[in-house]
């Protein structure tokens, strides 16, 4: 029976010596000790910022994008952004509360680069509160979203800073979707990858 607890406690501090090196590694993985993933890092870019879209209804919401300067030399890059017209319906010049959330992919001619004009697809939902069901019981009030948008964006301030104009078609209308739309982004690269 002693030597049984004897076997237990070498097996025990052979788990802890296990757990140890793995405890170092980590250390030295997120204070840059070890290079490799350092270097891995810095190839991403991942902006994320304020939006206004304008397609009939005035939205401002946020938005997230991410790229890899290895993938394709950077060039795709998958943004999700998520938007309201509530603010405007609070100013008193929206008369609907509507939300959309779309996933863009896109193509950056010059990833990176002080101008960098794009074109992507956008998919997505867009959705209105319902209020007054007499006034809009014939309009539906969920539908999908699939857009051309074409743009111009900027890098500036270290490649930290991103402004955005850009445009584009609504392939599929709906009750609160028009053809055309337009909208402005300011985003902030929290990696600062890609840049040239």
């Amino acid at each position: 029976m002693i030597r049984m607890v004897c076997i237990t406690g070498r097996n025990r501090m052979a788990g802890y010596k296990g757990m140890r090196e793995k405890i170092v590694f980590l250390i030295l993985l997120f204070t840059g000790g070890v290079s490799m993933p350092n270097a891995a890092l810095s190839d991403w870019s991942v902006p994320i910022g304020v939006v206004f879209e304008h397609n009939f209804y005035s939205q401002f919401g946020l938005s997230a994008s991410v790229a890899n300067r290895t993938v394709l030399g950077g060039h795709p890059q998958v943004t999700l952004s998520a938007t309201t017209s509530r603010i405007g319906v609070i100013a008193g010049y929206n008369l609907l509360k509507k939300e959309n959330w779309t996933l863009t992919a896109a193509w950056h001619f010059r990833p990176g680069t002080y101008v960098d004009p794009f074109a992507g697809l956008d998919f997505g939902v867009t959705h209105f509160d319902r209020e007054n069901e007499e006034l809009f019981k014939k309009l539906q009030n969920t539908a999908l979203l699939f857009n051309l948008r074409v743009g111009i964006g900027a890098t500036v301030w270290e490649g930290r800073l991103r402004p955005v104009l850009d445009g584009g078609i609504a392939f599929v209308q709906s009750s609160t979707v028009f053809p055309l739309f337009f909208g402005a982004k300011l985003c902030y690269d929290v990696m600062k990858g890609g840049v040239k």
